[in-house]
Formats: structure tokens, sequence, C-alpha cells
């Protein structure tokens, strides 16, 4: 079962940790990330579990567009 997700420069999450319980309720207004979580999640659900390839998935468009984060540090 998954506990953890941290996600940092992905679309609107930003330093982002979210930590799982037995069941977990996602509220938000809107515009707040809700959806791109579950984006992630699906992301991770193709990587881990279907062996999908990570190439094209994590590109430069879905990086936070207002985070100032030269290319060299972000981790790929």
């Amino acid at each position: 079962m998954l506990q953890r997700l941290y996600v940092d420069n992905y679309r609107c999450l930003v330093n982002f940790e979210c930590t799982f319980g037995p069941a977990q309720l996602i509220l938000g207004p809107n515009g707040a990330g809700k959806s791109t979580v579950f984006d992630v999640l699906d992301l991770l659900r193709d990587f881990c579990i279907d062996g999908a390839a990570p190439d094209g998935r994590f590109v430069g468009a879905s990086r936070t567009r207002w985070q100032d984060v030269p290319r060299a540090n972000i981790r790929t």
C-alpha cells in the first residue's frame, strides 16, 4: 500500500507531500491540484506496475511554470 507521496515541480505541485492512511479523502478548492495528484498516481502506476517507460511522461511542459529552478538541479 502506498503510504507517502512526494512531488516537486510537477504542474501546480511544489514541494508537495501527502501521507496516506487506510482511507483517504482529498478535498480542496478549484485549482488546488486534486486532479494533478491523481495524474501523478496514474503515472506512477503506469511506471511501476505496467512497466511503461518514463521517457516523455515528465516533460518540460509539466514543470511548474512559476518556479524558477535551473534545469541542472531538476532530478529526472
